[in-house]
């Protein structure tokens, strides 16, 4: 279901967690084209890329949970509560989303399915804005000035 930054931006500050919405700000329309509400399995969490302070662990330099999982300890007492939804951006080249808030239910749900206390079929609520076409062009052009 499509639904407005508006709504985003409210359902990003009506979550309680850490206060990033900053972040969210910067990828406010023309940045972004739409925003949907979606769900995924819990098998696809694994997928998604995280922004943030985490090491990256794998070869081809993608900070997916399912590459840094160990960063985080398991918490056993975790559970997906169905009113959460993570908040990400997709490429509109690749089609991976990379996560701008939920990036610590995602290891905890991806660690959860590992321990299998959660079912890979499992439905985890996400919002997803489709990243503007040309800004990810011009950012892939001069991302070399700053590597």
């Amino acid at each position: 279901m499509e639904i407005t930054f508006e709504k985003v931006r409210g359902i990003w500050k009506n979550a309680g967690g850490k206060d990033t919405g900053g972040i969210l700000e910067w990828f406010a329309p023309p940045v972004t084209s739409k925003w949907t509400q979606i769900t995924i399995k819990a098998c696809d969490v694994g997928s998604l890329r995280c922004i943030g302070g985490y090491p990256v662990r794998s070869s081809d330099g993608k900070q997916k949970v399912e590459n840094i999982a160990d960063v985080v300890d398991y918490d056993r007492n975790f559970k997906w509560d169905a009113e959460w939804q993570m908040v990400a951006v997709k490429d509109p080249e690749t089609s991976e989303c990379i996560l701008l808030d939920g990036n610590g239910r995602a290891l905890q749900t991806f660690h959860a399915l590992k321990n299998q206390t959660i079912a890979s079929d499992d439905q985890i609520g996400i919002i997803v804005g489709d990243l503007n076409l040309l800004i990810v062009r011009v950012s892939k052009a001069i991302s070399s000035l700053y590597c």
